[in-house]
């Protein structure tokens, strides 16, 4: 994978994938627990490890970019668009937002996670919701 010039994200995320490939397969008794429990042995590249590309991190649009196109958007994708570029939440944690996760008192708006019933996905900002949907109709 190095080899092809691929980006370190690139190949610690295809050998996280092996990983849970592997783990499936021994949980379906496909192979013996044993390889798995070897490939849990393989550790992420680090950033900076010599001969491995790193890459940028990803910047935010220009807000004059996000002015530009709300125009041509429907109103609900404008609002949405809106809401991101007020919260600064991605359009993942957006969708996943609930009624009960909005406040609004003396005029003000706040998105609070709440929720004790809902976990936290690991790595999540927001709770997991119990409906995936957004911007569409059910």
């Amino acid at each position: 994978m190095v080899e092809r010039d691929w980006c370190r994200n690139m190949v610690n995320a295809q050998v996280d994938r092996v990983k849970r490939m592997f783990k499936w397969a021994v949980a379906e008794e496909l192979v013996p627990g044993d390889v798995y429990h070897a490939l849990r042995a393989v550790e992420s590249l680090r950033r900076g490890t010599p001969g491995v590309r790193d890459t940028e991190p990803v910047k935010p649009v220009p807000v004059e970019t996000v002015d530009a196109i709300l125009p041509y958007l429907q109103p609900a994708m404008r609002a949405v668009v809106r809401v991101q570029v007020l919260t600064g939440m991605r359009p993942g944690e957006l969708c996943q937002l609930r009624v009960a996760d909005l406040r609004t008192t003396s005029g003000w708006s706040s998105i609070t996670a709440s929720s004790a019933d809902t976990p936290k996905p690991p790595g999540s900002r927001w709770p997991a919701a119990r409906t995936s949907t957004c911007g569409g109709s059910r």
